[in-house]
């Protein structure tokens, strides 16, 4: 068993470029999934679940995919009517000025309750459970943010016999998945609301992810396709004071982009250590890795589509709304299509490199990784 592991970050409607990179993979990809370890952060996490319901049949996962992307609906991730904007915004200041202990009032800008029940016509868990339970390798991480005990949390589900892990600032669960894990990962802060799952509230899985390809090797992955989510943003090379659109697009970037960026080049830095070592034990060894950074400009893109944005949202935030911040937030069929298509185009460059990875005999090289 090659323990091929495939990490999946954030970054909100910029995942159907993930969709579109996996596409671009169908005529070569074995028919049962062939990526033991499946770990998914925020919008990853929606890919991640979607290859493990179809781990039996990978070219029929990945067309679910790509066409649950282009089909998607602002409506069917949030409310964006203006009553129930400004509804859940009065809750949330008021909840915050009174302190109000209480799970009725809502403490986020958006409410995600109309992507609860598309959760549930959509993804079907139990296929995810059946698949682990007869795939003994198969193992299926999703990352969230404990808001209670301040700490990065894997909740995993694998026959494997793997142990639960705790670390000072991240823990590792053992545990039967759900859409609950699954909506506490995409619960981006402010935007979305934190979900509460055995008395304690999560959110979005890539808060003070410092180590998000941690969780695939830990799961015991020792080859590792990374496809994340950055892209290339359009400079703005004038002097001046950045305005709220710029601040909450930073914002966004250090939650959702930074920490990838940083692991992989701490995963490279020890793989090189690794190498040099003069009597190396059975427990050392390097981490293949491969990362897939767009070299596109998400913001550019979305601002052709501006107009599908829910015109409440644009008139609430105002200037807020810069096209990086938009191509985080506009769930729209129209846009994920051309992120997909993107995706593909950048997926076939990495076909000859999958092709080695996926016949343990084989092995690769690593195009992807970054010096």
């Amino acid at each position: 068993m090659n323990n091929l592991g495939l990490v999946l970050s954030g970054g909100g409607a910029r995942g159907a470029y993930q969709a579109g990179v996996l596409c671009a993979w169908r005529d070569i990809l074995p028919q049962t999934m062939p990526f033991q370890i499946i770990s998914g952060v925020s919008a990853g996490t929606i890919n991640s679940i979607k290859l493990a319901e179809y781990a039996d049949d990978t070219n029929l996962g990945l067309n679910e995919m790509a066409s649950l992307w282009k089909n998607l609906q602002t409506s069917d991730i949030y409310n964006s009517d203006f009553r129930s904007v400004l509804r859940n915004l009065y809750h949330m200041l008021r909840s915050g000025k009174e302190m109000i202990e209480t799970t009725q009032l809502p403490r986020s800008f958006l409410s995600t309750e109309p992507f609860y029940h598309y959760l549930l016509s959509h993804f079907d868990m139990s296929r995810v459970h059946h698949h682990i339970e007869k795939m003994a390798e198969l193992c299926v991480a999703i990352n969230c943010f404990d808001y209670t005990e301040m700490k990065n949390v894997t909740f995993f589900q694998t026959q494997k016999e793997i142990k639960a892990w705790e670390r000072q600032t991240r823990r590792g669960i053992k545990t039967h998945l759900n859409l609950q894990h699954i909506m506490s990962s995409i619960a981006v802060p402010f935007i979305f609301p934190a979900i509460h799952i055995q008395g304690h509230y999560f959110g979005d899985g890539s808060l003070r992810n410092m180590a998000p390809l941690s969780p695939a090797v830990k799961l015991g992955a020792k080859r590792i396709i990374s496809i994340n989510l950055r892209g290339q943003a359009a400079q703005n090379k004038k002097n001046s004071a950045p305005n709220l659109g710029h601040i909450v697009t930073a914002i966004f970037n250090s939650i959702f982009l930074d920490a990838v960026e940083f692991d992989t080049q701490m995963m490279l830095r020890i793989n090189r250590l690794t190498e040099q070592l003069p009597h190396p034990d059975s427990t050392t060894h390097s981490i293949e890795l491969c990362n897939i950074s767009p070299d596109i400009d998400f913001g550019s893109i979305a601002l052709k589509y501006r107009k599908k944005f829910p015109r409440s949202i644009r008139t609430l935030l105002g200037g807020w709304t810069s096209p990086e911040l938009l191509s985080y937030l506009l769930f729209d069929g129209e846009y994920c299509a051309e992120l997909i298509e993107l995706g593909e185009r950048d997926g076939k460059l990495y076909r000859s490199l999958l092709q080695d990875w996926i016949n343990p005999k084989v092995a690769g090289t690593v195009p992807g990784a970054q010096p």
